[in-house]
């Protein structure tokens, strides 16, 4: 279901949707284990302790926990962050036309609001100061500036993480192409349309989950479906942060949040407003007005096609003609005007505006 942005907007900003909000990521965050995680990142100094940057040969950088990686193998360091899923391009590939005509490029992503919710504005603090760890380690001038935010307008912020599907061989650093799961290409689109100079690797992958609360017998994340993700979700993502070339005349880098996981935490409020959208739309069908019969006849006829004994007095009939229809026309001018200017209410939500 597409949303208005502008009503979607107003609904969400409503008291009761957003200590509903900071509820359950409040639920959430209580039992993260923090050492599984870049959280709480509040300073430098606390980033410093906790990762180290891996420099490849091609001058491309990726952040690592310092606690158990080596020369040999480093473990990716994962921050988490939580807000309202607004928008998204996420799997499965039903059709060719699902993918970009470069299909190099192809990518799922998602788009994150933090509607006012103060662990938003601290997460967005955190990336900076990992983009500022990172830009250490490049020549001043090189690394660009994050581009921290995607504004819709002056007052919601918004971010946009995602993941190729694909990986540029010459990247792979020998690495083989893994198939891709029956819930991401169902239909093989993605790869028959593969190239011999990309492949699909476990750094393209992407989890899907969903949060099970704590009043459940069974409480944490099991795995979900890609395709049941909807606008207005409550949701957690797990990123990771490395460097790529940006491309251009001068070398440079800009430094990338790869999507590694999306958790489906609440759709309480994706529910509720998509029921009042529907009965919003059923309300502006029924103000369209009614079918109306008018049967038209001047004799009446048996069943079996002969003319009824039955007489017509044709004055008579012909004033209590124009009685009924004025009547009737009474009748549908004051259903219309009953429909026209009513005003439904489901438990007090007036229903009278309209959704684009």
């Amino acid at each position: 279901m597409t949303f208005d942005v502008a009503d979607f907007r107003r609904y969400m900003e409503s008291s009761q949707n957003t200590a509903h909000i900071d509820g359950v990521l409040a639920e959430v965050r209580g039992q993260m284990d923090t050492s599984n995680f870049l959280y709480p990142l509040k300073n430098l100094p606390t980033l410093d302790e906790r990762t180290i940057i891996y420099t490849d040969t091609d001058g491309n950088s990726t952040l690592l926990f310092n606690e158990g990686s080596s020369e040999s193998e480093g473990i990716e360091a994962i921050f988490v962050v939580q807000g309202v899923l607004w928008d998204f391009t996420l799997p499965p590939i039903l059709a060719k036309t699902d993918l970009p005509r470069r299909v190099q490029f192809a990518k799922q992503s998602v788009v994150i609001h933090g509607w006012g919710n103060k662990h938003f504005v601290e997460d967005r603090q955190a990336i900076e100061a990992i983009h500022q760890k990172m830009s250490a380690n490049y020549k001043e001038g090189t690394l660009k500036p994050w581009d921290g935010l995607n504004t819709t307008d002056s007052d919601m912020t918004s971010k946009e993480y995602s993941n190729r599907y694909f990986t540029p061989i010459q990247h792979a650093n020998g690495e083989l192409s893994i198939p891709f799961g029956s819930n991401v290409d169902p239909y093989q689109h993605l790869s028959r349309a593969a190239t011999s100079n990309m492949v699909h690797l476990s750094t393209n992958e992407v989890g899907y989950y969903q949060y099970i609360p704590i009043h459940r017998r069974k409480t944490g994340f099991v795995c979900f479906n890609p395709a049941q993700f909807r606008a207005g979700q409550l949701v957690q993502i797990q990123i990771a942060f490395k460097t790529v070339p940006s491309g251009g005349k001068t070398i440079q880098h800009r430094l990338i949040c790869q999507l590694k996981s999306i958790a489906m935490l609440d759709n309480a409020m994706q529910q509720t407003y998509e029921s009042i959208v529907r009965a919003r739309n059923e309300h502006q069908k029924a103000g369209r007005g009614i079918a109306i019969k008018r049967p038209i006849g001047y004799l009446q006829f048996s069943p079996a096609g002969e003319m009824s004994t039955k007489k017509v007095r044709t004055e008579e009939h012909i004033e209590r003609v124009d009685e009924s229809m004025a009547e009737s026309k009474e009748g549908e001018s004051g259903a219309e005007g009953r429909f026209r200017n009513g005003s439904l209410n489901i438990d007090g939500l007036s229903l009278n505006d309209d959704i684009a």
